[in-house]
């Protein structure tokens, strides 16, 4: 339950209800019954959420040049050491400061804000991506796709668009969807339209954060993706853990087995990268190589390998 109390908390229906609703989101967050009632602490979070998502509009009204997003790039490395390809990662830059998607990722997505980016991300990847492939035509680069996107019955008419814009070749195009989201979302046609357009499209399907979520095997038969991503939280406790090389093994082993190629995400550590590799993991991603880097850096690092 969440509770908001007059005049402290809203002198019109209105905030009051906006006081008594982050209550109950802040009460909802364990899974025993609580009450919570509003606070500074929430009055404090409701005041930054609202700065953020003046600044965002901001940037996204193009006014200010030095307000905008970019893409920094996290390559994926295979057992050789080469790049083959790499996730675009989004950062905001407001002010001359840069800000990572954790503080501003979940305000966008509850005010809506994320549609506009989400456009921004894959305009500027599909642009971006037609000069990375002008000297390397065989590496790719992989967007993410957030929840909200996939509710816009237009995104893949978008997506079509920027590729016949920028003459983009769609094979050197990765979409990333979280597990958790094609499990929320498998049951609606339109996403499994979506995904089979863009398949048909020759665009590749990335499922992201795979073993977070709580798919079944049998589902996983029947999500039509190319690659699969082991989350951090198996990879973080190779290489002398054995769940977790048992688990990683597993999950390399059945995705092969299942034509897919698999990336390891969260690698920092040269005994992660050598056990991966030993179990046939296709590419890894991670400090242990390279952190994000500008558009520039990576074209450079493309360049010299």
């Amino acid at each position: 339950m969440g509770i908001s109390i007059f005049p402290d908390h809203g002198k019109t229906v209105s905030e009051l209800m906006k006081s008594a609703d982050e209550s109950l989101v802040e009460a909802k967050k364990t899974n025993a019954p609580q009450v919570v009632i509003y606070n500074e602490q929430l009055a404090e979070r409701k005041r930054a959420t609202e700065i953020i998502t003046a600044q965002l509009k901001k940037t996204l009204s193009g006014k200010s040049s030095s307000n905008r997003f970019v893409l920094h790039y996290q390559p994926k490395v295979d057992r050789h050491g080469t790049v083959k390809s790499a996730e675009c990662l989004v950062r905001w830059i407001y002010e001359d400061k840069l800000y990572y998607p954790g503080t501003f990722i979940e305000i966008a997505e509850k005010t809506g804000l994320i549609y506009e980016i989400g456009d921004i991300v894959l305009d500027t990847g599909c642009k971006e991506l037609a000069l990375i492939a002008q000297q390397n035509p065989t590496v790719n680069i992989a967007l993410n796709i957030s929840p909200q996107q996939l509710n816009n019955t237009k995104l893949f008419n978008s997506i079509h668009d920027k590729i016949t814009k920028y003459s983009v070749n769609p094979e050197q195009l990765e979409l990333e969807i979280t597990e958790s989201t094609i499990m929320d979302s498998w049951n609606s046609s339109e996403v499994e339209t979506f995904i089979k357009q863009v398949r048909t499209a020759g665009i590749k399907v990335s499922i992201d954060d795979f073993g977070t979520g709580l798919s079944s095997l049998s589902r996983l038969l029947e999500m039509p993706a190319d690659i699969l991503k082991i989350d951090r939280s198996f990879v973080i406790h190779l290489p002398d853990n054995k769940k977790s090389q048992h688990m990683c093994k597993s999950i390399t082993s059945l995705a092969h087995d299942l034509g897919m190629s698999v990336v390891a995400e969260g690698v920092e550590q040269t005994g992660q990268a050598v056990f991966l590799y030993s179990i046939n993991c296709d590419y890894i991603q991670g400090f242990c190589f390279y952190k994000p880097m500008p558009f520039d850096d990576f074209i450079t690092l493309l360049a010299n390998q």
